[in-house]
């Protein structure tokens, strides 16, 4: 939009006589004149630092970048060197807490190219089979979860048989814990870092975790008091959180402890607990000792709020500070009418994912959407009713301590996503989310769906676009496609990886390395039968396990509905 003053229509017929009846050196005489009055005006780059810092604290990069190419003047004042460390504050959140010795113009350098590199409008791939990632090149398919983290990448070849390697260095090490293969143990991989691999027994005594170091082949067996819910891993510190709640913590080389939670507020007045109540954990990158554990929580029909997070820091197993952040745009329903049939929900993904490489976690993403569509439709009594997009992300870094929020309006207006199991007769008709993640501020949606170009009734195309937050420069945003053979429980198999290089597609038959691209590729396509036996139910990833859907209730009771199928009833 136009941001000129504008001229008042009375004025404009006298100045269109006046410039009508100049000559060539009155022209030439006025332009002289306009120019030193110009000259005389205070421009932005005499401005002060302090004013321009005012200035930057309410932009979004896109539109910082946009000021840094206007002109020569702007380009020096927004890139003055007393300005750098107040832009990685801004806009890269924890980078110089990361790298205290590291010049700021450096590290903005670098994530400045690598921000411009995921503004690309399109993907290539690299296509890897299975068999050319494996030691001894046998494996075709694979049905086990994956994991990624740091350069590492992990997936399972049996029930005891492990392979973790570097797409970069191309070295893979095979892990089988020992006598497994005599007991027939049955493991699952549960957490990695470029350290250590975390593998949980799935049949056996419950709660045993064995631990190998990556570099030495060294094996740790640890034996917790409940079954193990969740496990977390940065370096060489393992957090366990088992499923009566408690949270434990092994360094290699130390003891496994459990931390203090007595005398620690960890919960919300008038508010119910979330997904059983039980927590997450946000690693720290730089200090062992540190650690946080993050809650949720939904509120009552009165709140303005729709739910919180509640985040507690440790240090040396003890919590020493606490805080919470709610969803930053207020519950939509102010006004509710008894006699209301409209319903619509919020479904709320609670996985706290890295969102970048300093230190940065996405606590929630969620999505309004309403009862039967999966669009973002609400009803008359809220307000107000159009949104600026249906997708949120709540995120914190732990490096800073800040959080953030981010809405994004995804290409994709329907799609099913209800937490829960969906039943054969939705699985062909409908597009369903297969993962969601945040990746420095772009939301990351997979999508499956039935092939409509061929009528295939046993392809399947999984689509994966980034999405960049609202209120940015709409810059392009890469796509990729790939075909696949039809799998049901594969559906639920599917995780997305994603670092400052490549987004990481793990399918039945390999796995496509994705980077951003001018020119579009060609569309993937996977022709591996999958196998649908899955023998290692408990961790598997699933995107509707860590899903709860909110109603935006009109009274205390509510809908009284839980799932899709009761709402069309």
């Amino acid at each position: 939009m136009d941001q000129r003053p504008s001229v008042p229509k009375t004025a404009i017929p006298r100045l269109d006589t006046l410039l009508f009846n100049l000559t060539l050196e009155d022209m030439l005489y006025l332009r002289d004149r306009i120019d030193g009055i110009i000259a005389n005006k205070p421009r932005l780059e005499d401005f002060p630092v302090e004013i321009i810092r005012n200035i930057l604290s309410n932009l979004d990069y896109d539109a910082y970048l946009c000021c840094t190419r206007t002109s020569k003047g702007w380009r020096d004042a927004w890139t003055h060197k007393d300005l750098w460390t107040d832009v990685l504050k801004y806009f890269f959140p924890g980078l110089q807490e990361l790298y205290p010795n590291e010049t700021s113009h450096n590290l903005y350098s670098m994530a400045r190219q690598t921000h411009l590199k995921w503004r690309q409008p399109h993907y290539n791939y690299t296509w890897k089979p299975w068999s050319s990632i494996t030691p001894e090149g046998l494996a075709r398919t694979v049905t086990y979860p994956f994991l990624y983290n740091k350069g590492k990448f992990v997936w399972q070849q049996g029930p005891f048989t492990f392979n973790v390697g570097n797409f970069g260095t191309e070295q893979w090490q095979q892990f089988v814990p020992p006598r497994a293969v005599m007991q027939g143990d049955k493991y699952q991989a549960a957490a990695t870092s470029d350290q250590l691999l975390v593998l949980y027994m799935v049949a056996g005594q419950m709660g045993t975790v064995s631990i190998v170091h990556l570099e030495t082949g060294t094996w740790k067996k640890l034996f917790l008091p409940a079954p193990l819910h969740q496990a977390y891993v940065d370096s060489k510190t393992v957090t366990f959180v088992i499923r009566t709640g408690k949270i434990l913590q092994f360094t290699w080389g130390g003891n496994l402890v459990e931390l203090d939670l007595t005398g620690m507020n960890h919960s919300l007045h008038e508010s119910d607990a979330m997904f059983g109540g039980l927590p997450k954990i946000l690693p720290h990158p730089t200090k062992d000792n540190f650690m946080f554990a993050v809650w949720a929580f939904s509120h009552n029909s009165q709140d303005k709020r729709l739910c919180s997070f509640v985040l507690v820091k440790f240090e040396d197993g003890k919590s020493v500070w606490n805080t919470s952040k709610s969803i930053s745009l207020p519950n939509p329903l102010q006004s509710p009418q008894p006699d209301c049939q409209d319903f619509t929900w919020t479904a709320l993904s609670f996985t706290c994912r890295k969102s970048d490489n300093h230190g940065t976690f996405c606590l929630g993403l969620y999505r309004y959407q309403g009862a039967e569509t999966g669009k973002l439709v609400l009803c008359s009594c809220c307000q107000p009713r159009e949104r600026r997009g249906e997708w949120g992300a709540v995120t914190f870094n732990v490096l800073t301590e800040s959080f953030d929020h981010h809405e994004y309006c995804s290409p994709w207006p329907s799609v099913l996503w209800d937490g829960r199991f969906y039943s054969q007769i939705q699985k062909r008709h409908e597009t369903r989310l297969v993962d969601a993640h945040v990746w420095n501020n772009d939301l990351v949606l997979s999508l499956s769906h039935p092939d409509s170009e061929t009528r295939h009734q046993e392809l399947d195309i999984l689509d994966i676009q980034a999405v960049h937050p609202i209120g940015s420069n709409q810059a392009p945003s890469p796509r990729f496609k790939t075909k696949r053979l039809s799998s049901f429980a594969q559906q639920f198999r599917t995780q997305v990886f994603q670092d400052d290089d490549h987004v990481i597609v793990p399918l039945a038959g390999g796995v496509a390395l994705c980077k951003p691209s001018e020119t579009p590729a060609d569309v993937m396509f996977d022709s591996t039968v999958p196998a649908d036996q899955d023998e290692s139910r408990p961790l598997s990833y699933c995107a509707w396990e860590m899903t709860e859907m909110i109603e935006l209730k009109h009274d205390e009771v509510g809908s009284g509905l839980d799932n899709r199928l009761e709402r069309r009833r």
